[in-house]
């Protein structure tokens, strides 16, 4: 079942139709560099950044940073990219299913809803698996999960005509 189905989302098969600036961006984003840092390593204004990404959310139905990296790792966009983190703890069923609605791009308090608990709760979750990823950002968590396997690929998604 596709991850955003099993959490009681619709699904999008939207065609990909990113410029290479936008992959490029995607890449430093699953790397964990902020809007700033992505700028100067690409030479643009972190406006130009931010305009991407928002291109990039609103084309693709996603609305955080984590969930476009997760989108992006789901059709193989980032393959065997380097994102950093270490070699990982085990995560807690708890963690794992806080990382799996990130990577969809859920908001703290849309998990929570959706797994009961208080967004302070999931916080402090997300906290503790970027810790054991060795990764400081919820979207360089997403990346280094699928490049762990914790997250997989969804042939389904992959095997659509659209994609």
């Amino acid at each position: 079942m596709p991850v955003q189905e099993a959490w009681g989302l619709s699904m999008s098969h939207h065609s990909i139709s990113w410029s290479s600036r936008q992959l490029d961006i995607v890449m430093w984003l699953a790397r964990g560099l902020s809007n700033t840092e992505i700028a100067a390593q690409m030479g643009l204004q972190p406006s130009t950044v931010r305009s991407h990404l928002r291109k990039i959310s609103r084309e693709n139905g996603v609305s955080t940073r984590a969930g476009i990296v997760g989108y992006a790792c789901r059709r193989n966009l980032l393959t065997s990219i380097e994102c950093g983190g270490r070699s990982r703890k085990p995560l807690t069923g708890r963690q794992e299913q806080v990382l799996e609605a990130i990577s969809i791009g859920l908001t703290n308090k849309e998990i929570g809803r959706k797994i009961y608990l208080a967004p302070d709760t999931v916080k402090c979750h997300t906290r503790r698996l970027c810790k054991a990823l060795g990764v400081t950002t919820r979207a360089q968590a997403v990346a280094v999960a699928y490049n762990l396997g914790l997250l997989q690929v969804d042939r389904a998604e992959e095997s659509s005509p659209e994609n």
